[in-house]
C-alpha cells in the first residue's frame, strides 16, 4: 500500500515535470546530480542521483533522504538544513548498497507550485 508521503512526491513529481522543468534543469556546471526534497522525502532526481547512489529513479522519488546518510553524516545535514545554507559543504553518504561516498552537496531553496522546497546539487569527491 502506497504511503501519503509517497503518493504526493509522485504528484510533486509529475506537477515539476508538467511545468517543463526537470532536475537537469538545476544543475550548475560541474555537478552531476541533483535532487529536489520536502521536509525528509524526495521528489525528483536526475539521472546523475541516480548513479550515485545507486537507486533508481523510479526508487528515489518518495524516498526518505536520511536513508541516504550513514548515521555520522546525519547532523552535520541536519545543521546545513536548519540554517538553509547555500555554501557547499561535503559529507559521506551512503549508496543502496551499503557502500560510502565522499560528496560535496549545495543547497537552495526553490518554490514550486507555491510551496517551498530544496534543490540538492551532488558532486562526487574525488
Amino acid at each position: 500500500m502506497p504511503n501519503s508521503e509517497s503518493d504526493r512526491a509522485l504528484q510533486l513529481n509529475n506537477q515539476l515535470r508538467k511545468a517543463g522543468l526537470s532536475p537537469d534543469n538545476f544543475i550548475e556546471a560541474g555537478y552531476t546530480g541533483v535532487v529536489l526534497h520536502s521536509a525528509s522525502t524526495l521528489f525528483a532526481g536526475n539521472q546523475g542521483v541516480a548513479e550515485i547512489t545507486g537507486y533508481s529513479l523510479e526508487e528515489i522519488v518518495g524516498l526518505n533522504a536520511w536513508r541516504l546518510f550513514p548515521p555520522a553524516s546525519i547532523p552535520i545535514v541536519k545543521e546545513r538544513l536548519t540554517h538553509l545554507s547555500e555554501e557547499p559543504y561535503q559529507v559521506l553518504i551512503q549508496k543502496k548498497d551499503g557502500k560510502q561516498l565522499m560528496v560535496e552537496l549545495k543547497g537552495k531553496n526553490i518554490d514550486i507550485a507555491h510551496e517551498q522546497f530544496r534543490a540538492i546539487q551532488v558532486k562526487l569527491v574525488p
